[in-house]
């Protein structure tokens, strides 16, 4: 996933690592720009999860010239992916999508040693949430809808012969593409499984063949305060269907809070009319929200595929295994956008989000004598227990994580434990006290609901999903899926049961 781009509200750190006067970048800069660079004032700007972002401000004789230099991290250089995305970069200011002009590809690395692209210095916000909150950008949340739409738009414009050179991938099978990554990452969830068949089964025509951004979200766009600045993060792009973008856009882990289903902004129907004002074609609403489930189910696996990458030397263990938890988020919100039709109604906000609850919203329909394998006396299986219903990862993974992080960084750091490190440790620390209280009735629910489905625990259910036989109806299979969520929920995030 692309990271938030630099931005006018995080002024830059100087870097005591790199010389701010170097009379390498100074020559560099010179044959690049054209023009004598006398001197280079380098510093490091906020983001850089997947890029490190570099200021160069270059004193010319005409004046100072900023830039930003995005650039791979060492040991984990990627030449190939830097030239298709500067190739594509450069498609899309020719195409006059609002975007970072590009001024040089140096995968060659001649600037700092590690591939990079030397890009125009843009001014405005990314930070999703001062977007959506902060009053210097109420006009711009009024734009942005429509902003984005018409920058969308001349994406999908572009010819894919004009980025012939970056040999990008195509997204032939978007549904097999994700059984593929979840396959392969070897953890079995339910809801997962029966996602993966109904999408295949709900399939819309493809909306034509374009070049598609891939992180089309808040987060990879510049804002100013009139609207949108430029579009960031161009290292997902490929060829595939051009909604894939729009569903992307309204993914509800991208509205960030926000309470319009475009980004947190806007209706879907009045971003649609938008993009097809300026594209001539306007896309089916139900095709759009199809891709929408995508990435959500996308970003269900990727949340499992992000837990995997933790280890006990990794630097941000803990934050990696916590977004393990946030899976549940991701299935929640697939049953609601392709199963709504089998959901029992939600149940009242309970006043303490710590509360025990009583159930998903009403007695669990019977299981009918259609149903396949009926109900068992039996259910076949090991029984649930809380590391299966809560993980992954689960509580002790996640308190060893703490211990390590509390020994490393806070008992024998250097002091500069950063707030958000401290904030994913304390939410940690609540998930895992909030799992312990609400295990006993969590576990009794859950187990009855897999009884009358014929299986004792998730695993059994989802290879039998995964095997192609239906344990039961939908009717009755789903609301025992959506309870099992909702005390994930409950534990790791409630808050998001309460913003449904």
């Amino acid at each position: 996933m692309g990271a938030d781009g630099p931005t006018a509200a995080h002024p830059p750190q100087a870097d005591s690592s790199r010389p701010t006067a170097s009379t390498h970048l100074a020559r560099a800069l010179s044959r690049i720009l054209g023009t004598p660079v006398h001197e280079v004032a380098v510093s490091t700007l906020a983001g850089g999860a997947s890029r490190e972002i570099l200021r160069f401000d270059a004193r010319t004789a005409d004046g100072t010239l900023t830039c930003v230099l995005r650039a791979d991290h060492r040991g984990n250089e990627a030449p190939e992916a830097n030239a298709a995305e500067a190739a594509v970069l450069a498609a899309a200011g020719h195409a006059e999508v609002p975007c970072a002009r590009l001024i040089h590809d140096d995968t060659a690395g001649e600037l700092i040693g590690t591939p990079a692209l030397l890009l125009e210095h843009v001014t405005g916000e990314a930070i999703a949430r001062r977007i959506l909150r902060d009053e210097r950008f109420a006009a711009a949340r009024t734009a942005l809808p429509d902003d984005l739409a018409r920058a969308a738009a001349r994406i999908h414009a572009i010819d894919p012969a004009a980025v012939a050179r970056a040999e990008l991938t195509r997204l032939s099978d978007p549904v097999e593409r994700l059984a593929a990554d979840y396959r392969e990452i070897g953890i079995v969830r339910p809801v997962i499984e029966v996602s993966l068949r109904r999408l295949a089964e709900t399939r819309p025509p493809a909306g034509g063949e374009s070049l598609v951004h891939g992180d089309f979200r808040l987060g990879n766009l510049m804002v100013d305060e009139s609207g949108l600045a430029a579009v960031l993060d161009w290292e997902l792009a490929h060829l595939g269907d051009p909604d894939e973008d729009l569903g992307y856009l309204c993914m509800r882990a991208w509205r960030f809070g926000g309470p319009g289903e475009v980004a947190g902004l806007g209706d879907l129907d009045a971003f649609l009319d938008a993009y097809a004002e300026a594209s001539g074609r306007r896309p089916d609403t139900a095709a759009v929200r199809w891709w929408q489930a995508r990435a959500t189910l996308w970003w269900a696996i990727g949340t499992l595929r992000q837990m995997q990458r933790a280890h006990e030397e990794h630097p941000n263990e803990l934050e990696l295994l916590a977004i393990g938890r946030r899976c549940a988020e991701q299935e929640h919100d697939l049953l609601r956008l392709l199963f709504a039709d089998h959901l029992a109604p939600a149940p009242e906000a309970h006043p303490a989000a710590e509360s025990i609850p009583t159930g998903s919203g009403g007695p669990a329909p019977a299981v009918t004598a259609d149903a396949a394998h009926g109900a068992h006396a039996a259910p076949s299986g090991p029984a649930l227990t809380a590391d299966d219903l809560f993980s992954a990862p689960t509580a002790d993974e996640l308190l060893g994580a703490l211990s390590r992080w509390l020994t490393r960084d806070v008992v024998a750091g250097d002091g500069s434990v950063t707030a958000f490190r401290g904030r994913v440790a304390r939410n940690v620390v609540d998930l895992v006290r909030r799992q312990r209280s609400l295990e006993p009735a969590a576990l009794a629910e859950v187990s009855a609901g897999l009884a009358r489905l014929g299986v004792a625990g998730e695993h059994g259910l989802a290879q039998l999903i995964r095997e192609g036989a239906d344990p039961a109806d939908l009717a009755a299979l789903i609301p025992v899926l959506d309870t099992a969520t909702r005390w994930r929920l409950r534990t790791s995030n409630p808050a998001h049961l309460q913003e449904t």
